[in-house]
């Protein structure tokens, strides 16, 4: 999962932020919150990547990936950022061509 840390990091992926505008009903209806499948950093709101609910806190689930887990997989198993297959077999590589490590170490580095 492409977890957005920072706006520095949310810059590099090209993502751009909104203003948060959920009404918080737990506080009053003056304080605005960050929408469910978006995530809070310094005040503004970015898109879950890998991820969706509260502030991103749920994985996608099976067959989904990406964007607020709105793109279906074109296989079982699939990389919840990338969308890349994962071969089920003893291989390590994934129908794309990219390795399972490598999809690993791209995941985190997010």
């Amino acid at each position: 999962m492409i977890v957005i840390s920072s706006v520095h990091n949310a810059k590099q992926l090209g993502i751009i932020p909104i203003e948060p505008k959920c009404i918080d009903s737990y506080l009053s209806s003056e304080n605005l919150r960050c929408c469910t499948s978006y995530r809070t950093i310094g005040g503004k709101c970015y898109p879950c990547i890998g991820s969706f609910g509260l502030e991103c806190s749920k994985p996608c689930p099976k067959g989904y990936y990406g964007l607020k887990c709105q793109e279906k997989c074109e296989c079982d198993r699939c990389n919840a950022t990338t969308g890349n297959c994962f071969h089920e077999k003893n291989s390590s590589s994934n129908v794309r061509g990219t390795s399972i490590e490598q999809n690993l170490l791209l995941s985190k580095r997010y």
